[in-house]
């Protein structure tokens, strides 16, 4: 373990689902860089990484977890125990939470945020709140509207590296099948009108020349939908909640990856595209990792647009940002921790 990050407790859970949260954390355990996680959504088919060395609790939701932070009150002295949310009413469980010597960060790994008609409770949870782990300006923005001191505000991206990808002869196999003798696009996220998987859906139905392997998490309104499309055509096909091993194997053999979500904080996935050396075709509604083409949100046809510039070569936006870091916890110190509590 490593001795600069072994008092990170880390809230939020592990594949399975994926998501953004649980993507985020299981790549932390594989790099050791937290000492313990606190899973909030047990199940039988969770993955914990092989290389990981630190402690996994499995708790029942945010009650759960304020059962077993009552139950080890003396625990988190001089630890930094770090929330990870989709949704910023999360925060609210802070207030049950005396901090017995600890440290709170709370990121936030959703791009959709507003205000509530009861922000005095959100002000004063996250007056609870040593860091802010920030996404995106939007993000900034929102928190700045609750008057957050700009010291607390620390700009990242959820980007981990993953490991090395260890994926089973079966389900290599069943990706080979599809992926054969043909260009094929990837896209995933959640079945929500946000990602416009139709988009993607529509593009592939009107160029019989082309493939779409959709990687769907979770359910939601157009789950339903999907499926049909996926029916009526062989050049379709979706891969339910696939560990991320699986996933970045699909990416690597890919055309384009695919992005074109309204709404997002960051695509993990993007950023894992563009260091396979996969193009990526993305939205530019945040900030995206350096190497993405991107491409201005707007309708349908702007995304057929775009993407036919990049299948024939033409000259494509590219993001550039250089202030892009990958994530990394700050020195404790920094934190204010005093020394005798490390």
């Amino acid at each position: 373990m490593k001795k600069d990050t072994c008092d990170v407790t880390v809230v939020g859970g592990l594949p399975r689902p994926v998501g953004g949260v649980t993507s985020f954390v299981s790549r932390l355990a594989a790099q050791n860089m937290v000492s313990e996680i606190v899973d909030l959504y047990p199940s039988a088919k969770k993955i914990i990484p092989t290389s990981y060395l630190g402690r996994v609790v499995f708790v029942k939701g945010l009650v759960g977890f304020l059962f077993y932070y009552w139950r080890r009150m003396f625990y988190w002295r001089g630890r930094l125990v770090h929330f990870n949310f989709s949704r910023a009413r999360s925060v609210l469980i802070l207030f049950f939470l005396p901090k017995f010597g600890a440290k709170f960060a709370f990121m936030l790994h959703h791009g959709e945020l507003s205000f509530s008609r009861f922000g005095f409770l959100y002000k004063f949870a996250f007056s609870r709140v040593d860091l802010f782990f920030c996404m995106t300006s939007q993000q900034e923005g929102f928190y700045r509207g609750f008057a957050i001191p700009e010291s607390k505000i620390v700009r990242v991206s959820s980007y981990v590296p993953p490991s090395k990808a260890c994926v089973d002869r079966e389900s290599r196999a069943e990706v080979d099948s599809f992926f054969e003798g043909g260009r094929v696009f990837v896209a995933s996220g959640f079945p929500k009108g946000i990602y416009n998987h139709e988009w993607c859906v529509q593009y592939v139905l009107e160029h019989v020349e082309y493939k779409l392997a959709l990687f769907i998490y979770g359910d939601g309104d157009l789950k339903e939908r999907l499926l049909e499309s996926v029916s009526e055509c062989d050049r379709l096909n979706i891969y339910f909640d696939c560990d991320q091993d699986l996933f970045n194997y699909a990416i690597s053999k890919c055309f384009i990856y695919l992005r074109p979500a309204s709404t997002d904080s960051f695509g993990v996935a993007v950023a894992d595209a563009v260091e396979m050396g996969v193009q990526v075709l993305a939205s530019d509604v945040c900030k995206r990792y350096p190497g993405a083409l991107l491409f201005s949100l707007s309708d349908y046809e702007a995304f057929c647009r775009c993407l036919d510039a990049v299948i024939t070569g033409q000259r494509v936006r590219v993001e550039t940002s250089d202030d892009f870091y990958p994530f990394l916890y700050p020195d404790m110190k920094i934190l204010g921790f005093k020394k005798e509590e490390l």
